[in-house]
């Protein structure tokens, strides 16, 4: 999600989900081999934080791409309330550069952001008006938050049986870079998982029996007897 052209950023010049699966796919087939699974995550402390590269709205897309392709998922802490890139810290403790996704939880919007009693730690907190309702204790209250909308992501993967490590997965070939489809199986449910990050609608294919909308983002998807359409973004 990364990188100059992020595939999840909707302005990105160009999609390159093929190249990343032509690199992830043999990860998926040796983890399969070896009974083990394969692992995303949202980030870590040597990468700057997905907010720096994707806006919110974008990163909720990413963010169900992750909890529905067949890995074992973790959130590094504070992309689940959506905190960027801290500028202006000083490299302290071996960080050479990398300090800017190492700031401090924001639990809250005290001084200290929750994180510390402390009135004088060394490690640079973004101040109250540069966080203002990027904390756990704002975006817990907010319904429609970052927060409570990876919170009701979790409780969709573990509600359904086809997004199991142990359940199937298949891409669907497309002849451009969206939309992006793929489809998870486990005994009598499959899901079908579908993203347009373009500006324009896309048409697919409905595979089998006519399904019901489980979960969407921004414009419902219409469902025809043999399509589906995905409005832009």
């Amino acid at each position: 999600c990364r990188g100059n052209n992020p595939y999840f950023r909707f302005d990105a010049a160009t999609k390159e989900f093929d190249s990343w699966w032509a690199n992830r796919s043999s990860d998926f087939a040796f983890a399969d081999q070896k009974g083990k699974f394969v692992s995303f995550t949202s980030g870590n402390h040597d990468v700057n934080r997905i907010r720096a590269s994707l806006s919110e709205e974008e990163i909720r897309y990413y963010y169900l791409f992750l909890l529905t392709v067949k890995n074992v998922p973790f959130f590094y802490y504070g992309d689940e309330i959506g905190m960027n890139d801290e500028t202006g810290i000083p490299s302290i403790e071996g960080a050479y550069g990398r300090q800017a996704a190492r700031s401090p939880m924001q639990w809250d919007e005290s001084k200290t952001a929750g994180f510390s009693s402390s009135h004088k730690t060394y490690i640079k907190i973004p101040s109250i008006a540069e966080r203002k309702g990027i904390s756990v204790v704002a975006e817990s209250s907010k319904k429609d938050s970052l927060l409570n909308y990876v919170k009701e992501l979790i409780a969709f993967k573990n509600l359904h049986p086809a997004l199991d490590n142990d359940a199937t997965m298949a891409f669907h070939p497309v002849k451009d870079a969206m939309p992006l489809v793929y489809e998870r199986s486990k005994g009598d449910e499959k899901l079908l998982v579908a993203f347009n990050l373009g500006h324009e609608p896309k048409r697919i294919a409905l595979l089998g029996n006519q399904g019901n909308i489980l979960f969407s983002l921004g414009s419902a998807p219409k469902i025809t007897d043999k399509t589906i359409l995905l409005e832009p973004h």
